[in-house]
C-alpha cells in the first residue's frame, strides 16, 4: 500500500464526499430537506473505504470525482434519450432493508453504479497495458 500522508487523506475525504453527495442527490427522490445529506453521511465511509482498499493514488482521486459526475450526467442523458425520461422519476419508498425514511429511485441507483464503474476503470485501470498505467490525462 502506498504511503498515505495527511494531504492524501484530505484528498480522499474531499473526493469521496463529492461522490457520496452527488450520488445521494441523484438517488433520493424529491428531497424536502436534508435527506440527501443523511444518505451521503451513510455512504461516505463506504466510498473512503473503497478508495483505501483499491490503494488509490491520491492525485487521481479528484479526477475520479470529476469523471464520476460527468459519467453520471452522460448515462442519465443516454438512458433518457434511449428509453424514456419518465422512468427517471420512478420512486421506491419504504425500503424494507433498512426502513429508510425517504424514497429512492432504483433507476438512478443503477446509473450511479454504472458511473462508478466507468470512472474507476477510466481513471485507475486503463492505460499502457498495465494496472494503474494511466495517469488520468487520457480520460
Amino acid at each position: 500500500m502506498s504511503e498515505w500522508r495527511l494531504s492524501h487523506v484530505v484528498l480522499a475525504g474531499v473526493a469521496s464526499a463529492i461522490v457520496a453527495i452527488v450520488a445521494a442527490f441523484a438517488i433520493v427522490v424529491n428531497p424536502t430537506g436534508l435527506e440527501p445529506f443523511y444518505a451521503a453521511l451513510l455512504a461516505w465511509p463506504v466510498v473512503v473505504g473503497a478508495f483505501v482498499a483499491v490503494d488509490a493514488e491520491a492525485r487521481r482521486l479528484p479526477r475520479f470525482a470529476a469523471v464520476f459526475c460527468g459519467s453520471l450526467v452522460g448515462l442519465t442523458l443516454l438512458f433518457g434519450a434511449v428509453v424514456d425520461y419518465s422512468l427517471l422519476d420512478a420512486a421506491l419508498s419504504g425500503v424494507p432493508a433498512g426502513a429508510v425514511g425517504f424514497a429512492v429511485n432504483p433507476v438512478m441507483a443503477v446509473l450511479v453504479g454504472g458511473a462508478l464503474v466507468l470512472s474507476y476503470y477510466g481513471v485507475f485501470q486503463c492505460g499502457n497495458g498495465r494496472k494503474g498505467g494511466n495517469d488520468g490525462r487520457a480520460v
